[in-house]
């Protein structure tokens, strides 16, 4: 969950991300995402993903947005995988889930 929740602008110690640590943060949210979609709900992503990870490695921001972008269009675009019938919802509030989070992890963005 640190990495839905770290602040794109800042580390979790206050200090500034650069143009392209702030890129990275952005692009892994949504790799995050991605990943989840795919693995865990068995959703095929067309190699959308291993493209965004690639853009990831790499120090291009321009590409590394343009995949934020596929890859935020493809997390939104839902899937057909119904949720398992031994499944129990709990509580995911933001609060419980920034609780569990592990910002200091996520301040090194490659």
């Amino acid at each position: 969950m640190g990495g839905f929740w770290s602040n794109i602008t800042n580390k979790a110690g206050g200090g500034k991300r650069t143009d392209i640590e702030k890129a990275r943060m952005q692009l892994l949210q949504q790799i995050l995402a991605s990943i989840l979609n795919k693995y865990v709900l068995q959703v095929d992503d067309g190699g959308k993903l291993a493209t965004a990870m690639d853009a990831y490695c790499g120090s291009n921001t321009t590409l590394m947005s343009a995949q934020t972008n596929v890859l935020s269009q493809w997390n939104a675009s839902g899937d057909t995988a119904p949720l398992p019938s031994n499944y129990l919802p709990g509580n995911a509030t933001p609060s419980i889930s920034r609780k569990w989070a592990d910002f200091i992890y996520w301040d090194t963005t490659k």
